[in-house]
């Protein structure tokens, strides 16, 4: 027998933004790689404050972890409810 999942739109959103931030952040730390990959000297110089934005930058990035971390526990704690013969269904019973 199989059974509605029903997950809040708002911690569904909750998930969805925190696995965009948590692919950002991965996704620029791999180019960030690549680039200091590709350059001879298999380095990059990385400036902070440069325009004196690494105050808020640093509020932005903790608060994206903090997000990410919790999208994480949630997206876990959901699928550790999920058993073979459960599925999500949309609108349908």
């Amino acid at each position: 027998m199989t059974k509605d999942i029903v997950i809040s739109r708002t911690k569904f959103l909750f998930i969805v933004f925190g696995l965009l931030i948590m692919w950002g952040l991965a996704l620029h730390q791999y180019l960030l790689f690549l680039r200091a990959y590709a350059s001879p000297q298999k380095a990059v110089a990385l400036y902070i404050d440069v325009y004196h934005e690494a105050d808020p930058e640093i509020i932005m990035l903790t608060i994206s972890m903090i997000v990410g971390t919790f999208a994480t526990f949630y997206i876990l704690w959901f699928l550790r409810g999920l058993k073979k013969d459960e599925y999500i269904v949309r609108g349908e019973k």
